[in-house]
């Protein structure tokens, strides 16, 4: 398996995270998703205070030990060496969720990852590393009026995997010698790495 890239990522965790609250990924939203990958760019809500949105950002988290390790195995391809890279990265899912349940949402969004719910994660290598983060309320002030509002940070491992070939020598020429003085080796090589 291939390392994902991050818009591979985004789409795994975004329908995911769809399933988990409940609503259909592949329903058409009228670019109203109650899951969104990115923030208005004009910095104003695009939904109302009673509407459940909730935003999810994903990184690499540097830092962490276990990235720094990386297994390597040798495998024997005809005359070649086939060498596969592997190594754990630590995935940050970052969620921000407005509404009246956006607390509840983030709820049952942890309780999905956490019980193994999710097959698309499982088949892409993707683990959820268990801890005791919860959601963390926090109401927003917006146009003087609390917007209900519920931060959670999960982390995943994510193994990913790097390849390459590496080609094996096929000849190489050798001369050899019998015991000659060594004036007579200098001078042979001498005329070999002028030609």
């Amino acid at each position: 398996m291939a390392t994902l890239k991050i818009d591979e990522l985004d789409e795994i965790f975004w329908r995911e995270i769809m399933l988990a609250l409940g609503y259909d990924p592949d329903a058409d939203y009228d670019d109203f998703s109650p899951v969104r990958r990115s923030w208005p760019q004009t910095g104003a809500p695009a939904w109302g205070i009673n509407d459940n949105v909730l935003f999810v950002k994903i990184f690499d988290e540097s830092g962490q030990e276990i990235t720094r390790t990386i297994d390597t195995v040798l495998t024997d391809a005809t005359s070649d060496i086939n060498v596969e890279h592997g190594q754990t990265r630590v995935l940050v899912v970052s969620m921000i969720a407005y509404g009246p349940d956006s607390y509840d949402n983030l709820v049952a969004v942890k309780r999905f990852f956490a019980t193994g719910k999710s097959t698309a994660l499982r088949t892409n290598k993707i683990y959820i590393v268990p801890s005791s983060d919860v959601p963390r309320h926090a109401p927003e002030m917006y146009n003087a009026q609390w917007w209900e509002r519920a931060d959670l940070i999960l982390r995943f491992n994510n193994l990913m995997t790097f390849e390459e070939t590496v080609n094996a020598i096929e000849s190489v020429d050798v001369t050899t010698l019998l015991n000659t003085k060594g004036s007579e080796v200098l001078e042979h090589h001498n005329t070999i790495t002028k030609e």
